[in-house]
């Protein structure tokens, strides 16, 4: 429902109806079978995050950019190669994480 209510139409419903008006348990029966929220996160969510990780790796493990990412990383030189495939995992995992919370709502 909406929380910003114009303060005149808020005090004049205030005025014109003093006491909840009478819908003989109907707001009650309907409460009863409205379904609850669903759960914010799901083990969908982990399990698809994973998922495309993985397949984020296995596509990017022939790139030769990969493989002198993670010779520099062993070596522990944090090169451009290293920082840019780091940021190219960081944004492709924020990307599917906030599609997949934009999809489950």
């Amino acid at each position: 429902m909406n929380q910003k209510i114009d303060p005149s139409l808020d005090e004049l419903l205030r005025d014109y109806y003093e006491a909840p008006v009478a819908d003989e348990g109907f707001s009650d029966r309907l409460m009863q079978t409205t379904p609850q929220k669903r759960p914010r996160y799901s083990c969908h969510f982990s399990i698809s995050l994973l998922l495309g990780m993985a397949a984020l790796l296995w596509q990017t493990s022939s790139i030769p950019l990969f493989h002198n990412a993670c010779q520099d990383l062993v070596h522990g030189h944090l090169t451009t190669s290293v920082w840019l495939l780091c940021g190219v995992f960081a944004s492709v995992s924020l990307f599917v994480s906030t599609w997949l919370l934009t999809e489950s709502e």
